[in-house]
């Protein structure tokens, strides 16, 4: 993997990039809150990237652990996003809280300009995030890019393979109610 990109370093995605950090990888990474990210950058030895486009440039694989859909959806594709500078085969894993009809619509959007969407999202809460103990239901259409994924993903905790894109996002929002 030539580089792992990691978006949103709140209180579940910091945890989640020490669990990655103690696994051997280091994740570029970005934030909204520069502040967060520097912090965490200087407390884990990692890179911050100034811009989304350069998490794109710079890395094949970028996770992202954001609050909600539309957000998800602005990273990917809005002025200055993420699929700008992605390149073809490259691999976007949505690990928020997703709503599963608008992860179907971003995936065939990111489809269409050769990125890959997986959709990963966790359960567990803070605690487990921490201890690398989430449960993380993978979704997507691309079993490659699955398999390319999932070693990373286990250094957060237990992948369930819940099915076809937009089936983690499913599986989860049915774990809440």
């Amino acid at each position: 993997m030539a580089c792992l990109g990691f978006i949103g370093i709140g209180t579940m995605g910091a945890p989640m990039v020490h669990c990655l950090t103690r696994h051997g990888h280091t994740p570029v990474i970005f934030d909204a809150n520069a502040d967060a990210a520097r912090a965490m950058a200087d407390e884990a030895n990692l890179d911050v990237a100034a811009s989304l486009c350069e998490v794109g440039e710079a890395c094949d694989v970028v996770i992202l652990m954001l609050p909600n859909s539309k957000i998800v959806g602005d990273v990917c594709l809005g002025d200055g996003g993420l699929a700008q500078t992605l390149g073809q085969g490259s691999i976007v894993v949505d690990m928020s809280s997703s709503d599963p009809i608008e992860t179907r619509k971003l995936g065939a959007d990111l489809s269409k300009r050769g990125i890959v969407l997986l959709d990963a999202p966790v359960s567990g809460g803070l605690r487990k995030a921490v201890a690398g103990t989430l449960a993380i239901m993978l979704g997507g259409d691309d079993a490659a890019a699955m398999d390319r994924v999932e070693p990373l993903l286990e250094s957060m905790g237990k992948v369930y393979r819940a099915g076809s894109l937009a089936a983690g996002h499913a599986t989860k929002a049915l774990n809440n109610y």
